[in-house]
């Protein structure tokens, strides 16, 4: 790419068009994405990532190629510090044009997303922050050897809560190379809510989460509030809720399904 952009610099003009013509081909898969995203990539609604977070409070389109336009000038500066101090070599006067071209092309490429709308709805901001609050209270006020049933739909649970739980929908969708696992891991997506013919998590019933906790023997359910499921909490916030799982008004054809 960086010889692309090259040519554009110092090229003819057969040269800079179709130099410009391959930059074209290069960028425009992502631009079209960004535009016209896959429909239902994953079976659940996208949540905030905690270590890259698009809530609108980064920069706006002209702060990004305002960006761009002073590291390039800086560039450039260098580039005629060069002349003034002596005439450079052919091979510095390549990579010179090579680096601007990298850094030119990174400012094209790179600052789409700024004009498009990427922010995280602030529900699921909402549901992001309740799951890292929920997580570290799980971490600080339960054993460490107790066994957890979570939203399938939500990770990271181990790394923040420092708990073993039941599964996630990325367990399986990561580098699966053991057919075991693979089944394994199915059959717990399906005992969690997950419907192959509409490629969708559906709300676990109450039935559901006293016989996936008696078949795995788990030890807490923390659940969606939303869900209505019934017993004695020992943690609450406003989107989810930790049940142990003898504190659950589950019945005893309940606990034995499975």
């Amino acid at each position: 790419m960086a010889n692309i952009i090259y040519t554009w610099l110092g090229g003819n003009r057969r040269q800079i068009m179709m130099a410009l013509g391959l930059t074209v081909i290069l960028v425009a898969p992502r631009i079209v994405l960004e535009l016209y995203p896959l429909p239902n990539p994953l079976p659940y609604d996208h949540y905030l990532d905690f270590d890259a977070s698009r809530d609108g409070t980064h920069l706006t389109p002209l702060e990004g190629l305002a960006l761009g336009a002073i590291i390039v000038g800086l560039l450039v500066a260098i580039w005629r510090i060069q002349y003034l101090s002596g005439q450079p070599s052919q091979q510095q006067t390549f990579n010179t044009q090579r680096l601007m071209g990298w850094f030119l092309f990174a400012i094209l490429f790179l600052n789409v997303p700024l004009f498009l709308d990427t922010r995280v709805p602030p529900e699921q901001i909402k549901v992001s922050e309740d799951w890292q609050h929920v997580q570290l209270w799980v971490r600080d006020n339960t054993p460490r050897s107790v066994t957890f049933l979570t939203p399938p739909t939500l990770d990271g649970f181990r790394l923040t809560a420092r708990r073993a739980h039941l599964s996630d929908w990325k367990d399986g969708t990561l580098l699966v190379f053991n057919s075991d696992l693979a089944v394994e891991w199915y059959e717990r997506m399906l005992a969690l809510g997950f419907d192959p013919e509409t490629f969708s998590f559906t709300p676990l019933s109450q039935t559901q989460v006293c016989a996936v906790a008696a078949r795995y023997t788990l030890d807490y359910a923390l659940v969606f509030r939303v869900w209505g499921i019934e017993g004695e909490s020992v943690f609450e916030n406003d989107t989810f809720a930790v049940l142990p799982v003898n504190n659950l008004a589950c019945s005893e054809v309940a606990k034995e399904g499975s």
